[in-house]
């Protein structure tokens, strides 16, 4: 709702007349508690007074017509959904002197026809609403609302406006509502079977053993002992503790298949010969 100079002064000089009667009348009761917040309201002047030289000049900034409300930024029915509930609300902002600007962010709740209800409150926030850091003209500005300001599953309508730093935007932009995620579906799980069979829990809590080969001791080969040298082959003493008797031979340079065939004639005596090449 547009507010004329003409209605406020009409304003300020009616809350003056007040002020002097309860002076004549004596000390002025305490104030009572702090009104709710009025969704038709001028926009809070959040920074301050302006700036009276430039106020007359004119040159205010402007919030954009199209505020938007994520993750994931997208709409079903005209509301936006959020899928958590510290939504990113944005808009653009122009300035008409090219002036960087800020946004004023306020949330309200909405009624059961989907209208603004009631403020929320930004908590620490001394107005109660949030502001983002400056943008260059035509820029969007964004703010994050704290988490514990939103209730998951809730519909809520924000608005914004404007500042250049000396001049204060004197509209709202248009309403923008979104959703927030709902709650987490609560899982019910089953009662436990009172009939079901008790498992062994040493079962499952002792170390597990692991089945092993069927393991027989085989006397080793023992190698043939006394070898005459005529045969050529050289036998050391039989190992007693292993058993094995080093036996050694040289073979002349003969072909490939006179050594293999050589190998062959003592495999009888010696199956665990190696060719020492």
């Amino acid at each position: 709702m547009k507010r004329t100079r003409i209605g406020t002064a009409l304003r300020c000089m009616a809350a003056g007349a007040v002020l002097a009667v309860l002076a004549g009348a004596g000390p002025a009761s305490a104030a009572g508690s702090p009104k709710e917040p009025d969704p038709l309201g001028a926009p809070p002047q959040v920074h301050g007074p302006e700036v009276k030289s430039l106020a007359a000049a004119g040159g205010r900034p402007v919030s954009g017509k199209s505020p938007s409300a994520g993750p994931t930024f997208t709409q079903v029915g005209g509301v936006w959904q959020v899928n958590r509930t510290m939504a990113v609300l944005s808009n653009t902002v122009t300035d008409p002197d090219g002036d960087k600007a800020d946004l004023t962010f306020a949330v309200y709740t909405t009624d059961a026809f989907g209208n603004p209800d009631k403020q929320v409150m930004i908590k620490d926030e001394p107005y109660g609403v949030l502001v983002s850091g400056y943008v260059n003209s035509g820029g969007t500005a964004k703010v994050t609302v704290p988490d514990g300001n939103l209730k998951p599953g809730t519909t809520y309508a924000f608005r914004t406006s404007a500042y250049d730093g000396s001049l204060y935007e004197t509209e709202w932009s248009p309403w923008a509502k979104f959703k927030t995620r709902g709650r987490a579906v609560d899982i019910k799980l089953p009662e436990p079977d009172k009939n079901a069979m008790v498992l062994n829990e040493d079962d499952f809590q002792e170390p597990q053993k692991i089945a092993q080969p069927t393991m027989a001791v085989v006397p080793p080969t023992v190698p043939p002992t006394g070898l005459r040298a005529a045969s050529g082959w050289n036998c050391g003493k039989v190992n007693s503790k292993t058993g094995i008797q080093p036996c050694s031979r040289i073979v002349p340079g003969v072909s490939e298949n006179a050594r293999q065939s050589l190998i062959k004639q003592a495999s009888s005596g010696l199956p665990h010969l190696v060719e020492l090449v």
